[in-house]
């Protein structure tokens, strides 16, 4: 009888895995620490990795290692990567940039708007902490989510898929 309530309870968690529909990523605008703007509309047509971040946070800076190292990696006119840092907008600009200055990476300065609308995805996409990062394909859907620190070949591979 244990064995039968427990394979049952397992088909029952794994049938609750399956949804793995892609979801349209909501589309914002905040500046950029390079002056301009930062949106989904702006890299259409391209597959997008965002990363929501902060400079306060040690497996950030973890993972922002590990996007330099992705960004020498990718051909920038079909992957883009987004690396919003999620507190503080423009005043810490001059403390994110030290941390990442690859050229290949967009760096957004948020003051939690994208934080905000992310509220509003499925849970499975939402974040619950940082590093929080998705694959977004060529046609705004969400197509992976990756909490904590992810490893940049898996990124590439993954982002490649993609193409």
């Amino acid at each position: 009888m244990k064995k039968i309530l427990s394979v049952l309870l397992l088909i029952s968690v794994l049938s609750g895995c399956k949804n793995n529909k892609p979801f349209k990523a909501p589309d914002f605008n905040i500046p950029a620490a390079d002056g301009t703007n930062c949106s989904l509309k702006a890299e259409k047509g391209k597959v997008i990795l965002v990363e929501l971040w902060a400079v306060t946070c040690p497996y950030c800076l973890k993972q922002a290692k590990e996007l330099e190292e992705l960004a020498g990696k990718i051909d920038p006119s079909k992957i883009s990567i987004l690396s919003v840092h999620a507190r503080g907008g423009k005043d810490v600009a001059d403390r994110v940039n030290k941390k990442i200055s690859h050229k290949n990476i967009k760096v957004c300065l948020d003051e939690k708007t994208l934080w905000k609308k992310m509220k509003d995805l499925p849970e499975r996409f939402q974040p619950r902490g940082i590093p929080h990062m998705m694959i977004i394909d060529k046609d705004g859907m969400i197509r992976q989510v990756y909490r904590g620190l992810t490893k940049a070949a898996v990124l590439e591979k993954n982002l490649k898929s993609f193409l």
